[in-house]
């Protein structure tokens, strides 16, 4: 969902109109509620999933979440495809994938999947430091 705000340019960047306040307004909205709630559905399938080894489960599983998140996001913004296309064309995505391993795609890869990962621990540790403060109350 992040990386809708490329989607920025379409809409224009031309301040000078009212609207494109509430168009910003309205993409910025859906973003950031996408990925919250995306995040706290994370939270909350770790948790009750998982009873014991909490935070190592959480983080080999948001590790893995944010790698296959990060290649997914390179296979359908770079390579253009769909995630349909895996069960109607399997073979040209393999082949779409492999001709595209290289410096560019392990390197985004890589740093979209890190910043996911940090952004998804902040937020683990956030909810624990929220509910430590209740419990002090």
């Amino acid at each position: 969902m992040m990386t809708d705000f490329i989607h920025l340019y379409a809409i224009g960047s031309d301040l000078s109109q009212a609207g494109q306040y509430f168009n910003y307004a309205i993409l910025a909205t859906g973003i950031f509620i996408g990925v919250g709630l995306g995040v706290l559905s994370l939270e909350i399938m770790t948790r009750a999933v998982f009873h014991r080894h909490v935070h190592l489960t959480y983080f080999s599983i948001t590790a893995l979440v944010s790698v296959l998140s990060a290649l997914g996001i390179y296979i359908g913004r770079y390579l253009r495809l769909n995630s349909w296309d895996i069960f109607v064309n399997f073979h040209v995505v393999l082949r779409n994938i492999a001709m595209s391993m290289g410096y560019h795609m392990f390197t985004f890869v890589i740093l979209f999947a890190g910043a996911q990962f940090a952004v998804l621990v902040v937020f683990h540790y956030g909810i624990r430091m929220i509910k430590l403060e209740q419990t002090k109350a």
